[in-house]
């Protein structure tokens, strides 16, 4: 698929119907993705050259599942708004999702499951848990780095990919760093029993034996 104006307009893709063709460079970035002997391609784009659409191709004609990792939850209702129409799910935590167990009142890391408690809505019916099956099932899925990390780590994940895209790419260190830190806050009343008083300037290697 080499070279750039080989690609039919976006709508053969069954993309909405406001991509009516292809902006400069588009078409070129989708052949670099596509025909790169690579594992890993970084793609620089600038502000306004339309980087979702772009991804969002490479992927359907890549073939097989993909994956579409977010830095904020603003990016992900961006992507659900516009490619919606394709078989597409956007899966969030669950403090993005209403407990049912719990009459709405609570968020679902909030509900009774959490405590391992029984919850009728656990296999069928919970907001959080139909919207993790449904990623598993989907072509496309779209969901935050935290989210992505957190179930490889503790839940069982949702599924394997053919094709991995790392939106925001350029905050990935510090979003790796934040899920591998542990924050303790002075004021907590636990923090203050366990912690030394006399902190200081200690040696890194004082902090780890403690």
């Amino acid at each position: 698929m080499s070279g750039s104006g080989s690609l039919p307009p976006p709508a053969v893709f069954g993309l909405p119907e406001k991509y009516e063709g292809w902006r400069r460079g588009q078409e070129s970035a989708i052949s670099t993705v596509l025909d790169s002997p690579h594992r890993y391609v970084s793609l620089a784009c600038p502000t306004g050259f339309g980087k979702s659409l772009v991804y969002v191709v490479a992927s359907i004609l890549n073939g097989g599942r993909a994956l579409i990792l977010t830095s904020t939850k603003g990016l992900q209702t961006q992507l659900r708004k516009d490619f919606g129409d394709l078989d597409l799910v956007d899966v969030r935590g669950k403090n993005a999702y209403r407990c049912r167990a719990e009459n709405d009142e609570v968020t679902c890391d909030q509900g009774p499951c959490n405590l391992k408690a029984s919850c009728p809505y656990k296999t069928s019916g919970c907001r959080y848990y139909d919207r993790v099956r449904a990623a598993k099932n989907a072509d496309i899925v779209v969901t935050n780095y935290h989210f992505w990390m957190f179930q490889r780590e503790y839940g069982e994940g949702i599924g394997q990919f053919d094709t991995l895209v790392c939106d925001e790419a350029h905050e990935v260190p510090e979003v790796v760093a934040s899920f591998l830190s542990l924050e303790f806050k002075r004021d907590n009343p636990v923090c203050r029993r366990i912690l030394p008083e006399d902190q200081g300037d200690r040696p890194l290697d004082d902090w780890q034996e403690w």
